[in-house]
């Protein structure tokens, strides 16, 4: 199959009409320029140009191929401009994975602000949990991640992003015998529980903090979704411990109550994940940028 470099000596020898000058123009050897063009009309099983003296002449077909290498020579060209990278300018297409926490709370307003910044660029986000987006990477279906617990991988590096607070949380009117807002695990762990999924960052988070204190919990369900324990919770089906980002709303509004935990630490890491070797990217690179520089804002706008 012939290739990109000989269509661009072929053109440039159709230009000059002359091996030799063409050969001058495009900085090699005359030889190189001769074996260059023997070899692509080898391949195509044709002659390109009529020998004149010695000078070269396009014949028909030489012609004809002209026109199309010309063509194709130039919308490379326009293609590497395109995905060319350089400091004043950032374009492509990023594939970003996030679990839900961010994905919905966060990222909106950090993605929105970038893509004003980069108009040529464009942000593909999919939501999933933490496994998930391991997984992701991994296959390469996404290009970072950004997640709410720890990654297990030593293919996966991690970098510390924001600092995030689960909540136990409750509908007003769930029968708690306590005094006011505060409680231990003792006081609460016998009752029902709703939580995220296995293979989600916001279980793992809360289940670690439970067994510092020589504890576990049985859910009384599990959902996939952050919108649906808090619907479940607010509908007086048991417990929930979620990001304060997810109910910030709903906890001012009155429609759910925080509880403080005291013997309870539910503190943890927003993290951004990637995998170990990948090649440098300007637009990854500046997207982490954006998120770096935004998020404290975002995280203003829940009133955190």
């Amino acid at each position: 199959m012939f290739t990109i470099r000989q269509l661009e000596i072929f053109l440039s020898i159709a230009e000059h009409e002359h091996v030799t000058n063409a050969a001058r123009a495009l900085g090699m050897t005359q030889s190189a320029a001769s074996i260059a063009l023997s070899e692509l009309e080898k391949e195509l099983g044709v002659a390109l140009f009529e020998r004149l003296g010695r000078g070269l002449k396009l014949n028909e077909r030489g012609r004809l191929l002209e026109r199309e290498a010309r063509f194709i020579v130039e919308r490379l060209g326009s293609l590497s401009a395109i995905v060319r990278e350089d400091a004043d300018r950032v374009v492509g297409e990023l594939h970003v994975g996030a679990s839900s926490t961010i994905g919905i709370y966060l990222l909106p307003a950090i993605i929105s602000r970038f893509v004003h910044r980069w108009p040529d660029a464009t942000i593909k986000l999919e939501v999933g949990n933490s496994e998930q987006i391991r997984e992701w990477l991994l296959s390469r279906h996404i290009d970072v991640g950004l997640v709410e617990g720890p990654v297990h991988d030593d293919q996966i590096e991690a970098e510390s992003w924001l600092d995030d607070q689960l909540t136990v949380f409750a509908s007003p009117d769930y029968p708690l015998h306590l005094d006011g807002n505060t409680a231990r695990w003792a006081d609460i762990s016998a009752e029902r529980w709703i939580l995220r999924e296995d293979g989600s960052g916001t279980q793992e988070v809360f289940l670690r903090a439970l067994e510092t204190l020589g504890s576990t919990v049985r859910p009384y369900m599990t959902f996939g979704h952050t919108e649906a324990i808090k619907h479940a919770v607010e509908a007086g089906l048991g417990l929930g411990c979620l990001s304060r980002l997810t109910i910030e709303r709903e906890l001012q509004r009155g429609w759910l109550r925080a509880i403080d935990v005291s013997d309870l630490d539910l503190s943890r890491r927003l993290t951004i994940v990637s995998r170990k070797g990948c090649h440098p990217s300007r637009l990854r690179d500046a997207f982490l940028e954006e998120a770096r520089t935004l998020v404290t804002r975002a995280v203003v706008g829940f009133g955190i």
